[in-house]
Order: C-alpha cells, then sequence, then structure tokens
C-alpha cells in the first residue's frame, strides 16, 4: 500500500506496539501526507480525560451544556465529562432495567444531541429502540422500536438530517450471541432511515456487520462503518432524486491496515463542517478527505471504537476501549 510505505519501519514498529497491548496509553500520529499537520500539529495533544471503564461508546459533544456525554455499554450506564466537572455519572441503568438475559450490552450505545432542542436521541441496545432522552428531567420518548412487526437487533449508531429524518443502523452487537442469539427476530442487519412521520424505511439489508453511520454537511453523501474483522470498510451510499440514498461504493478500504497488524475495526465516525471525515478503523483513527485520500492515522495502544468533534471542533473526543481521550485539533 503506497501510504503506508511512506513511514515504513515507524509504521511497523508501532502496529507491532499496539498488538500487544501497552499500558502506557501512547497516542501516536502516523502521517501519510503533510496536510495532515494542519489538522492535528507535527506534536500530536493527547489526554486521557476520563478512564476505568469497561467499553466506552457513543461520545457526543452537547454544545450549549459544554459536555461530553458517552456510554460505558457493557456496563449499562451513560456519563458526563467536562473540563470543570470531570466526570459524572448521568443514567444508570442506561438502556434496560428489566431482564437483561440474553444481552451482552444492554446500554445505550449511539447517542447523538439535537442541536435545536439539546435533546439526546439515543440507540438503546437493552430496548432495541430508538429514543429521546430529556437531559434535565431524563424523561424518555420512544420512537420506534422495530420492522414490521419484528424487534430491531440492537439500534448501534444514529445521524440526523436537516429535516429531522434519523439514519441508523442496526447490527446484533447488544445480542449475546450475535447473529446466533436466540433473540434475534430480524434475518439481516439493516441500514434504516425513520421520517418524522415515524415511517421506518429499509435502506440496506446486505451489510454484514452495519455500525457507524453520518451524513455529509451538504447530504449528498450517507457514510455506513461496517465493522468486519476481516474486511472492515466504510461505505458511502449518494442522495438519489427522490431523496433516498443509494449506489452504494467503498469509500475506505482497511483491509491493508489489517496486512500491517494494526488492531481493531471501522466502528464509528464523524465528519467535520469542511466534510473532513474522522473514521476509526485499524490503529486508531483515520483523518480521510472528502474524496477518500487518507492523510493521516491517530494510533492508539487499544482499538478506538468511535469519536466526535466538540469544542468548536477544536477537539476530537475518542472512546478507546476503557477511557476517553481529548485530541487538540489546529
Amino acid at each position: 500500500m503506497g501510504s503506508l510505505k511512506k513511514v515504513g519501519v515507524v509504521a511497523i514498529l508501532l502496529a507491532v506496539l499496539a498488538f500487544v497491548y501497552p499500558t502506557d496509553y501512547s497516542s501516536y500520529l502516523i502521517p501519510f501526507e503533510d496536510k495532515v499537520y494542519e489538522i492535528v500539529g507535527e506534536n500530536l495533544e493527547a489526554e486521557v480525560i476520563a478512564e476505568g471503564f469497561t467499553f466506552t461508546e457513543g461520545p457526543a459533544w452537547h454544545a450549549e451544556l459544554g459536555k461530553l456525554y458517552f456510554s460505558d455499554i457493557a456496563e449499562n450506564k451513560v456519563y458526563i465529562w467536562s473540563e470543570m466537572d470531570g466526570t459524572t455519572l448521568e443514567l444508570d441503568p442506561s438502556g434496560t432495567n428489566e431482564n437483561i438475559e440474553g444481552f451482552s450490552q444492554p446500554g445505550i450505545n449511539g447517542i447523538l444531541v439535537v442541536p435545536e432542542t439539546g435533546q439526546l436521541l439515543v440507540a438503546n441496545h437493552g430496548l432495541r429502540s430508538l429514543q429521546f432522552i430529556d437531559p434535565a428531567s431524563k424523561g424518555r420518548l420512544t420512537l420506534t422500536n422495530g420492522f414490521q412487526g419484528k424487534k430491531f437487533n440492537s439500534p448501534n449508531d444514529i445521524t440526523l438530517s436537516r429535516d429531522d429524518a434519523i439514519y441508523f443502523t442496526d447490527p446484533p452487537y447488544g445480542l449475546a450471541g450475535w447473529n446466533n442469539s436466540p433473540l434475534k427476530e430480524l434475518g439481516f442487519n439493516g441500514v434504516y432511515k425513520l421520517s418524522p412521520d415515524g415511517d421506518v424505511t429499509l435502506i440496506d439489508d446486505s451489510l454484514s456487520m452495519p455500525n457507524g453511520i453520518h451524513l455529509t454537511p451538504d447530504e449528498d453523501f450517507l457514510y455506513v462503518a461496517v465493522s468486519e474483522a476481516i474486511s472492515p470498510a466504510i461505505y458511502r451510499y449518494q442522495k438519489q432524486t427522490d431523496g433516498s440514498y443509494g449506489n452504494r461504493q467503498l469509500w475506505f478500504d482497511g483491509r491493508p491496515y489489517l496486512e500491517d497488524r494494526y488492531i481493531g475495526t471501522t466502528d464509528g465516525l464523524t465528519v467535520s463542517s469542511d466534510g473532513m471525515v474522522f473514521a476509526t478503523g485499524p490503529g486508531g483513527v483515520f483523518i480521510i478527505e472528502p474524496e477518500g485520500k487518507v492523510l493521516g492515522l491517530i494510533a492508539f495502544d487499544r482499538p478506538a471504537a468511535n469519536c466526535t468533534l466538540g469544542e468548536d471542533e477544536k477537539s476530537l473526543f475518542v472512546t478507546v476501549s476503557n477511557r476517553v481521550v481529548r485530541i487538540r485539533l489546529r
């Protein structure tokens, strides 16, 4: 792979270090193009802001409150971090408070802050639903929990369009046994659209493990990451004349990075206001131009699950296994 050849022995060394899981919480920038320095600077500024969790996910920046929401889905909890107060427990349980037998991850996974209202839009594994949560009262409103009379697997990640349509993925990661779970009612793992009127439309039922999802700023394209262990990838769907998304194309292929022994898979992603994509994948978080050119990799010692921008896009928050890391951006 041409871009990786530029880093040579250094990239291979870092990949080996990551493979054996060092405990120093190391973060590295591996540049593939010099342009990456315009985004993160030549000296990567990485700070662990919260740690000691089982599996962190769902980072979402609440601009009005100046706080970061994130979930520990295995422990069924949601936390808040702020510069002033540090980390505090916000929701316990975050997902279901009913029978969790058969669930490997019963908590909330994806979290999105609705810009106009400040409400939380969440993908609830344990209740297999999409919900609105009011941050002040903690009151909840279930928007949908199934398709064609069958329960969703475990809604995972969400993105919101300007006309309030919700796009989301539904792999089986919340269920013990995943595709082999006796609780799985659907025969596929889907990508969906929930219209403001409550209508659920299936966009794609052919992806093995659809996961992270995000619209481009102009909403001309929809990104969907697939968390395949041997063929991690991000696909891009183009907006059609009728407003639907189709014409799926492979946009990012993570297999060459696996060949260089980077660990992890394509999972969550976020997009800046100018269209730059920050996507978790083998090794950490990739910084990718809208045209698909990979500029660099922010490498971590453990797999990165998800990321979001915050603090006026001056920071990238990354959920890395048992912790949350803040990367300063230029």
